[in-house]
């Protein structure tokens, strides 16, 4: 079956939602240059016809010679705890257009648990979340929109009004909900313009798309009365969920532990759980079992053990 040209150009601005992929580097794989590339995605008219559609048959031989990857699952196993089937509750709530928060500090499973929901969805065939990590450096308001356009492939654009465009579009056209989550949003704090930008693409999609903000402790103070008086409107949506989370319980380390290291003394689960504990930087007398320290702790108690049984 030959593709139409419109369904080429509509194919290819999502192709490069999801790769990245500038025109330049289309036209160096492509063998096309890159203005007639800037005018065949733009829709412009140029040479006749036959050359049109020769451009559209090339592009999609190019697009299904190099299909866009799907993000990979997070490395390591995946074990699902109270905490992760909270959080998990969270992102059903998104999905129903419905705002919130989830934060705590680090090794609660939070970056894991929303990666994995991510490449679950997107193996999907209307892809219904969409995850932004936010850099060190923070996001611009278009590159905060490129990023959602990527995840549920919508069109790419150049401009922010109309990477918006594109995705409210692609919402409607697929009548299927959103849920945005947003991964280290705490470094959005100097950003105003971007969460005002985030805020206003909710507000557009008319319960279409929910918004879950995630992050460390930090992320409280994105939206504190003593900021910008539009932070009001954030407060007002963002507080209709808000859970912090630390991690598994002892129980379910236990669990863990010996699920991958097989049968234990009590002696030497107690070691685990001590190495793996840490302080509750919000409620000092509180300890809770941190993911990172005990993945850490059982790769130590995996060499130790290798040793004695060389010796």
């Amino acid at each position: 079956m030959i593709a139409t040209r419109d369904q080429v150009r509509q194919d290819l601005r999502v192709w490069m939602a999801r790769t990245g992929w500038s025109l330049q580097e289309i036209a160096e794989g492509s063998g096309y240059a890159r203005q007639t590339l800037a005018q065949f995605v733009s829709g412009a008219r140029f040479g006749d016809a036959s050359d049109q559609g020769e451009t559209a048959q090339k592009l999609a031989g190019f697009l299904a010679a190099n299909p866009a990857p799907l993000p990979e699952f997070p490395p390591g196993k995946f074990y699902e705890t109270e905490s992760t089937r909270a959080m998990r509750g969270l992102v059903a709530d998104a999905r129903e257009g419905v705002w919130g928060t989830c934060y705590g500090p680090a090794g609660a499973q939070k970056s894991f648990l929303f990666e994995t929901v991510y490449a679950e969805s997107v193996r999907e065939e209307n892809p219904w979340c969409a995850l932004v990590t936010v850099p060190d450096m923070g996001m611009t308001p278009r590159g905060l929109l490129a990023e959602i356009a990527r995840a549920m492939g919508a069109p790419y654009a150049w401009q922010t009004s109309s990477l918006r465009r594109a995705i409210l579009y692609e919402l409607r056209r697929r009548q299927v909900s959103l849920a945005v989550v947003i991964d280290e949003a705490q470094r959005l704090y100097p950003m105003l313009d971007t969460l005002e930008c985030l805020r206003g693409l909710g507000d557009l999609a008319h319960g279409r798309l929910g918004i879950l903000v995630v992050g460390n402790e930090d992320v409280l103070n994105l939206f504190e009365p003593r900021r910008r008086s539009s932070m009001e409107q954030w407060r007002s949506r963002i507080e209709q969920r808000r859970m912090r989370v630390l991690g598994p319980t002892e129980r379910e380390a236990r669990q863990i532990a010996t699920s991958e290291l097989g049968a234990m003394s009590e002696k030497q689960l107690e070691f685990l759980m001590e190495k793996s504990s840490v302080t509750d930087p919000l409620s000092p007398k509180r300890r809770y079992v941190n993911m990172r320290r005990l993945f850490n702790a059982m790769r130590d108690y995996r060499r130790e053990r290798a040793k004695q049984k060389v010796q």
